[in-house]
């Protein structure tokens, strides 16, 4: 039995490396998805492939400061990068 079981498996390797790697991840960017996040991306897939018609629907993301937009927007970019 590990004595890291407190932690995720796909951790314990991390956890022989040097301090400035963990340090690294540490800062790394993750994503979180949650239930909101992941309906406003379904959502945005949803109009990425719509037909094109002559009054193409769009969206408007609105929230507070700190609430995820960029992230999302920048998840969103990440899975669709332009071509």
């Amino acid at each position: 039995m590990s004595s890291y079981e407190h932690l995720l498996p796909d951790l314990w390797p991390l956890l022989d490396k040097p301090i400035e790697k963990k340090i690294f991840y540490i800062n790394s960017d993750r994503w979180f998805g949650y239930s909101k996040a992941n309906d406003i991306l379904k959502k945005m897939d949803d109009l990425l492939v719509h037909p094109r018609v002559d009054r193409m629907p769009s969206m408007m993301l609105i929230g507070a400061t700190n609430n995820g937009k960029t992230r999302i927007l920048n998840r969103f970019l990440k899975n669709h990068p332009p071509s």
